[in-house]
């Protein structure tokens, strides 16, 4: 499904209100967003910090769309100095990445001595209704998979090559897919539990100094989308649960 950029831009600038409420950053501060997209949040904390730093890979869907300088990298060593900043961000990034323990000494690397590590994370609540908002959104999803089929029937006849039938397309269109690169489309609730993510940063030398709900719903599909307002989608996941959670993490003395 085609994303609508300006509402995902709102809810990220509403999630990073409500951390930012719990947890005030030093103006003086250098921060390091890692995954940073198209530098909606970059940007925005650029307003009010001394410096601030973007990367993602150069492979990210949104490098198109960029209104802040992000820096392309290879997806394994942060290209920056030991303790060069007070605090490194991501923002739905960690369920992403294949190698948690490295990517989280690499963060432990780039902050100084009791600089803190920020991040938003999906809940278990925003998987269950991203499962279900499947099935309303599943003829966008078909239409998607067809074009990217159509796409794909082009390319092959240039270089020649092989590419799923009909009948897998279908088959993989009816289940909702995994998110994230642990676990699978029926267990990935169990890894986006806070119990799951406290274990990971404590087995990594990360002490949590701070967790919240962010207190918005909303799914993977992004159904209502702009018609929904923020206001009450924070009044439904008082009831349906929040889609995100922050952890705010320092290194173990």
């Amino acid at each position: 499904m085609q994303l609508d950029l300006e509402f995902l831009r709102r809810l990220r600038a509403a999630e990073l209100a409500a951390w930012q409420a719990h947890f005030p950053l030093d103006a003086a501060g250098a921060l390091l967003e890692v995954g940073a997209g198209a530098g909606y949040q970059a940007a925005a904390l650029a307003d009010s910090l001394a410096r601030v730093a973007a990367i993602d890979l150069p492979s990210s869907a949104y490098a198109s769309a960029q209104i802040f300088p992000v820096r392309a990298y290879d997806g394994q060593s942060f290209p920056f100095a030991d303790g060069e900043f007070d605090y490194v961000y991501t923002s739905h990034v960690l369920e992403h990445v294949t190698d948690l323990d490295h990517f989280l000494s690499e963060t432990g690397r780039v902050l100084r001595a009791g600089g803190y590590a920020i991040h938003v994370v999906p809940t278990p609540a925003w998987r269950l209704w991203t499962v279900l908002a499947h099935y309303p959104a599943l003829p966008a999803v078909i239409y998607r998979r067809l074009m990217d089929r159509s796409d794909a029937e082009m390319h092959d006849a240039e270089i020649g090559g092989g590419r799923k039938s009909l009948h897998q397309l279908a088959l993989g269109a009816l289940f909702a897919p995994a998110h994230g690169e642990t676990g699978n489309r029926f267990t990935e609730p169990f890894y986006f539990r806070r119990q799951y993510w406290r274990k990971v940063f404590a087995a990594n030398g990360w002490h949590v100094t701070g967790c919240h709900s962010l207190g918005l719903f909303y799914t993977g599909y992004m159904l209502c989308g702009a018609r929904l307002s923020l206001s009450m989608r924070a009044k439904i996941a008082k009831i349906a649960g929040s889609a995100s959670t922050c952890f705010i993490l320092q290194r173990m003395v």
